[in-house]
C-alpha cells in the first residue's frame, strides 16, 4: 500500500510505494534530503520519526544510540513507511545546504545532439551519487585538466548525470564509454526557488539552456501544477539544439510553453510573454541564463519593470 510522506520543517510531500526505501522515494520525488553511502554504513540520512510507523526494509550497519532510537530516529534508505508519516529531516533549499562532493563517474555515453551540441552522459557509483540543485555545474577532470559545466539533467536522477559540450571541446577527445572521469561538485548559486510557488518565466539561449533545462525538468517533477514558460532567444529561428525536446515537451505538458525571440526583440516579447500566460511579471520568478550580454540587457529591463531582486535569478554561461 502506498502511504504518504510529509516532512518537517519544509512541508514537502511525497508518496512511498511497497517495497521502495524512503530515501529512494524522496529522491525519485525531486526532494534533496541529505543522505551519503544509501545502503546503512555513514548515518547521514537520518530522519526523526513524528507521527507514524515505519518499516525495516534491509540491515544498516550503523547504529543509533539507545536514546536517539527511542526517539524515533532512524535511517531513510534502510527504511519504508508503514503508515502515512510525518517525518523531520532537512531538504536543501539553497546552494549553501549542500557539502563538496568528489566522486569518481564512469562516462556511459557521448553522442551528438545535433552539429552544435554533444551529449556527455556520466553515471555515478550506485553509493556515491551526486547531490545538486537545478542550475547547478559541476566540474569534470582528467589527466590534470578540467571543465566546468552546467548539468543539464534533473537531481530527481543524482546518479545518471547529463551535460551538453561543444564538439571540438577538449573534454571529448578521445573519451569514450567506460573512461573514468573525476566529478567534484556542485558549483553555483543559479538554482530553482523550490519554495515558490509563483509562475516561472525563464529566459534563455546557446549553453544557458543546459540548466534552465535542469529546472525544467525539476520543476515538473516538483510542482507539476505551476506554470513554467520559457523565451528561447535565438536569431536564427529553428537552430537551437533542443528545439525539438521543447516543442515535445510542449505537446506533453498543460503547464509548459515556449515562445521564440530574436536578441534585438527581446525586451518586447519579455513585456507580453508573462501577461499572455495571465500573469502580472512581478508576479512571477525569473530566471535568465546565457550571454552575458543578453543576461545584461534581460535583467536590465526586468529591473525597470521592478521585478523584486529576490524573484530575479541571472547567470551568464
Amino acid at each position: 500500500m502506498t502511504h504518504r510522506v510529509t516532512l518537517r520543517p519544509s512541508g514537502r510531500t511525497f508518496d512511498n510505494h511497497p517495497g521502495e526505501s524512503l530515501l529512494e522515494s524522496a529522491l525519485a520525488n525531486g526532494l534533496p534530503v541529505d543522505y551519503g553511502c544509501s545502503n546503512g554504513n555513514c548515518g547521514k540520512c537520518r530522519a526523526r520519526r513524528v507521527e507514524g510507523e515505519v518499516t525495516r526494509l534491509r540491515h544498516s550497519d550503523f547504529a543509533f544510540a539507545a536514546a536517539d532510537a527511542a526517539a524515533g530516529w532512524f535511517l531513510l534508505c534502510c527504511h519504508g513507511a508503514a503508515t502515512d508519516l510525518v517525518l523531520d529531516t532537512g531538504v536543501a533549499l539553497d546552494s549553501g545546504d549542500i557539502e563538496w562532493q568528489e566522486i569518481d563517474v564512469k562516462v556511459r555515453k557521448v553522442s551528438a545532439i545535433d552539429a552544435s551540441a554533444t551529449l556527455l552522459h556520466v553515471q555515478t557509483p550506485r553509493t556515491r551519487r551526486l547531490r545538486f540543485l537545478a542550475g547547478q555545474w559541476a566540474r569534470l577532470g582528467r589527466d590534470g585538466v578540467s571543465f566546468e559545466l552546467p548539468i543539464a539533467s534533473c537531481p530527481c536522477d543524482d546518479r545518471n548525470l547529463h551535460f551538453h559540450v561543444s564538439p571540438g571541446s577538449d573534454l571529448l577527445d578521445a573519451l569514450r564509454a567506460g573512461d573514468v572521469l573525476r566529478l567534484s561538485g556542485p558549483i553555483g548559486d543559479f538554482v530553482l526557488d523550490a519554495e515558490s510557488r509563483r509562475p516561472r518565466l525563464m529566459v534563455g539561449a546557446g549553453a544557458g539552456m543546459a540548466p534552465l533545462k535542469s529546472i525544467i525538468e525539476h520543476s515538473q517533477s516538483l510542482d507539476g501544477d505551476i506554470p513554467v514558460w520559457l523565451l528561447l532567444v535565438e536569431d536564427e529561428p529553428g537552430s537551437h539544439y533542443l528545439g525539438n525536446l521543447l516543442r515535445s515537451w510542449r505537446d506533453a505538458l498543460d503547464t509548459f510553453d515556449f515562445a521564440v525571440a530574436t536578441s534585438d526583440a527581446v525586451a518586447a516579447a519579455i513585456d507580453g510573454f508573462a501577461q499572455g500566460g495571465g500573469a502580472a511579471p512581478a508576479d512571477c520568478d525569473w530566471y535568465v541564463c546565457g550571454p552575458s550580454a543578453l543576461v545584461t540587457r534581460v535583467t536590465g529591463h526586468l529591473s525597470r519593470l521592478c521585478i523584486p531582486p529576490a524573484q530575479l535569478h541571472a547567470e551568464a554561461v
